[in-house]
């Protein structure tokens, strides 16, 4: 596509993965549930604790974040977090 102005060609920037709803992840919210479902209730700060068990550096933050839709996540971190909540991987791509 050429701009108008300069008749040279338009760089397109760089897109952040999103999804369709513009959140950078399908799991986050399914992570959230699942924590929070758990028995007993297991907090973001536990959660991390968990899943730094599993070598895999995520703070409270970093999964706000993630549950939030705000932060993507790595194939390393889906499976520690998969781990700490004791679930499969494919459990936390399930609808419902």
């Amino acid at each position: 596509m050429l701009n108008k102005r300069s008749e040279k060609p338009e760089v397109q920037t760089r897109s952040r993965n999103k999804a369709g709803d513009g959140t950078r992840n399908i799991v986050g919210a399914r992570i959230r549930k699942l924590r929070r479902s758990a028995n007993p209730r297991i907090t973001q700060e536990d959660l991390a604790g968990r899943v730094a068990a599993h070598n895999v550096g995520l703070d409270r933050t970093a999964i706000f974040r993630i549950e939030t839709g705000k932060r993507s996540v790595t194939d390393l971190e889906l499976a520690a977090i998969a781990k700490a909540l004791r679930v499969k991987i494919s459990d936390l791509f399930a609808v419902g």
